[in-house]
């Protein structure tokens, strides 16, 4: 086994089991401000009788004139918020995927923009406006990983749909955001207010993100926000502490631009869909299955010695492990020593762990993983420098992450993407004993880096600390051994494009620094 294949392993074994927050976090609250009457356009005239007599005339004429009543939506001015909500909401659509479901917006062009983690890793989804009108199997054209954007097909509607304005929001100005959050009934879109805090800057992803003194709630991503008289200005994206984020209305039609011309090239779509028929699993690649509607347990027969590990798309926290041989019982144990380090400093995590997370094969040689029907999951299987016959009885394909290993130079950075279905990217240097090494990574998602040792023995996280959120990792460590070094970027969220970079001083050089 080469070095390489040795310390993914390794890190296999050792790598924290993460627990990702959900990005789509995006969300609303009902909003009980800024309700007050608002009289529409003087221009609106009622049906009146006019009468006019004249003086040297004993005839006396009447005359009646019938207009029609505005459309308060032709223009909005400083509206009410109930009026916005009325004009713009129906243009807001939900968005469902067979992991999950969020919000869009319907563009002018009769394309609908919403969030790539609200869409990923699905090639089609589900579309349906509040008057009703309901899509099936709209096409996913593109998404942008950086600017969580992603613009799916043209529909066919007679709404009229929104653009994006250019208009230039001031701190403390009031904004508007629709929705669907999550409320376990049928989906309705709410409405909430709040004003803009402040923009953040992100730079290095050429984005500048929208910091809107708002609560809002999961199944908000991909909804919009406008001002008071109706401008499209950002779409929300994420929270961050209590307040939402929303990604600025010019990053936005920048991004569905490039998507429409072909010139976002960094998504990895779910891979064909095939039923019953085996696979074979090795470091590089990752089971997803997606049981039937109403399939709620999976069988798994997996041929070899290995380690198996079952999460959801949306988490790396696992739903499901297990041994089929030494090496696997090694992995399980390891896993559970894993989370069980969590649990030290995170409580919650304690209850997970316990024999209701190991799952044991019949005597028929079979693993039977409860899920929950029509969720997608992924399924690792670990071996020792084999590769892994799997079969299963739903839905499946392979997926093969073509960032699995590579090798990173020091001062030299390194940018690249993460999804649902390749949640980190690993990098590895070589290392002497006393190099002086720091490390610093930013995104606009929340990342950490795992940093591990050839032998396993040094293994350390950086999480936070730096960044305009605060987010993003940065640290400096002391390699203890000579040796190769794995640096591993992983997500707390559904998808992040990040940058790494990695410089080495040796020992004399930080001495005399």
């Amino acid at each position: 086994m080469t070095s390489s294949t040795a310390l993914r392993h390794r890190v296999g074994l050792r790598r924290g089991i993460a627990l990702a927050a959900l990005l789509c976090l995006v969300a609303c609250a009902d909003s009980d401000g800024d309700e007050t009457t608002d009289p529409i356009g003087a221009e609106a005239a009622d049906t009146t009788t006019s009468s006019s007599t004249t003086s040297s005339s004993t005839t006396t004429s009447s005359s009646t004139t019938t207009t029609t009543e505005p459309d308060p939506c032709a223009t909005l001015g400083d509206r009410d918020v109930s009026v916005l909500f009325d004009c713009l909401s129906p243009v807001v659509a939900f968005i469902e995927t067979p992991a999950g479901f969020g919000s869009g917006v319907l563009l002018d062009s009769g394309h609908i923009v919403t969030n790539a983690h609200v869409v990923d890793p699905f090639e089609f989804v589900s579309v349906t406006f509040p008057d009703g009108d309901a899509f099936t199997d709209v096409e996913v054209l593109g998404v942008d990983l950086a600017a969580d954007i992603a613009v799916l097909e043209p529909v066919e509607t007679e709404l009229e749909g929104l653009s994006f304005s250019d208009e230039e929001v001031s701190q403390g100005q009031d904004l508007v955001m629709i929705g669907y959050p999550l409320t376990g009934e049928e989906p309705v879109p709410t409405v909430v207010t709040g004003i803009l805090s402040r923009e953040r800057a992100l730079p290095t992803f050429g984005l500048t993100m929208l910091q809107i003194d708002a609560a809002i709630a999961p199944g908000d991503s991909g909804g919009l926000v406008v001002t008071r008289d109706g401008q499209l200005v950002a779409i929300t994206t994420g929270v961050f502490g209590e307040s939402a984020l929303a990604v600025a209305a010019t990053d936005a039609a920048s991004s569905t631009e490039e998507i429409l011309d072909n010139d976002v090239k960094n998504w990895q779509r779910m891979p064909p869909l095939a039923p019953d028929r085996p696979f074979t699993l090795d470091d590089t690649r990752t089971l997803v299955v997606v049981p039937d509607a109403d399939q709620s347990v999976v069988d798994v027969v997996v041929d070899g010695d290995a380690g198996i590990y079952v999460t959801t798309l949306d988490l790396e926290f696992p739903i499901a492990i297990a041994g089929t041989g030494p090496f696997g019982r090694e992995f399980v144990d390891l896993v559970i020593e894993a989370i069980e380090a969590d649990a030290a400093f995170d409580p919650a995590l304690a209850g997970l762990v316990g024999s209701e997370l190991v799952i044991e094969p019949n005597a028929d040689g079979v693993l039977s993983i409860e899920v929950v029907p029509g969720l997608p999951f992924r399924l690792l299987a670990i071996g020792d420098g084999e590769r892994v016959g799997v079969e299963v009885d739903a839905p499946a394909a392979t997926y093969r992450d073509p960032d699995i290993l590579q090798s990173i130079r020091s001062g030299a950075p390194e940018q690249g993407d993460l999804n649902s279905l390749d949640r980190f990217d690993a990098f590895s240097l070589q290392l002497e004993a006393g190099d002086v090494v720091s490390v610093e990574a930013e995104s606009p998602s929340d990342i950490a880096v795992d940093i591990v040792s050839e032998t396993g023995e040094q293994f350390l996280t950086f999480d936070d600390g730096a960044g305009e959120f605060g987010l993003d990792p940065a640290g400096t460590f002391t390699a203890e051994e000579t040796g190769e070094y794995l640096f591993e970027v992983r997500t707390y969220n559904t998808i992040a494009a990040y940058r790494i970079l990695v410089e080495v001083a040796t020992e004399d050089d930080a001495t005399a620094g």
